[in-house]
C-alpha cells in the first residue's frame, strides 16, 4: 500500500463550487476508512466479532477483509487516542453499510455474544467500539 502525499488545499479549491451534500443513491464504496481510538477493541470488533481477516497491521493501524481484497476496513489512530465522538452537527460518518449474504447467522451470532444491536428495516444497526455506526444488511 502506497502513502504518496495528496494536495489537499488543491482537492479543496477544486470542489469549491460544488453544491454536493452526499454520494447519489445506490453508490458503493469498495473500501472505507476510519478514524479510530482503541486498536484493541477495533481488533476484538471487526476481527473476532464480525469475522474479517486482518490484511495488514502496523503499530498505529489495521486493516480488515473478507475475501482476498487487500482490505475493505481500515482503521487508524493517526488523529489520536481518546477522541471524543463527533457531535450531532460537526462533519463526518454518519454511519456505514456492510452487506452480508447471512444476515440471519449475523443475528444469531450477534446475540450469542450478547452485543446490543437493534433491527430496522431488515437490517442490523450496531455501534463499533470507537462509537461508529455500523448497518448490517443483505
Amino acid at each position: 500500500m502506497a502513502t504518496n502525499p495528496v494536495d489537499g488545499d488543491g482537492l479543496l479549491m477544486a470542489g469549491a463550487e460544488l453544491d454536493w451534500s452526499s454520494a447519489p443513491a445506490g453508490t458503493t464504496v469498495g473500501h472505507i476508512h476510519l478514524q479510530i481510538t482503541d486498536l484493541e477493541a477495533t481488533r476484538e470488533f471487526y476481527h473476532h466479532l464480525l469475522g474479517f481477516a486482518i490484511k495488514t497491521e502496523i503499530p498505529s493501524a489495521l486493516f480488515f477483509a473478507s475475501g482476498d481484497y487487500h482490505h475493505h476496513i481500515g482503521s487508524n489512530i493517526w488523529a489520536g487516542r481518546n477522541l471524543s465522538p463527533l457531535e450531532a452537527n460537526e462533519t463526518g460518518l454518519a454511519y456505514y453499510t456492510l452487506i452480508t449474504a447471512d444476515l440471519a447467522g449475523v443475528t444469531q451470532h450477534l446475540q450469542e455474544k450478547a452485543i446490543p444491536f437493534e433491527q430496522q428495516n431488515g437490517a442490523i444497526l450496531l455501534t463499533d467500539p470507537n462509537g461508529i455506526a455500523v448497518q448490517i444488511t443483505n
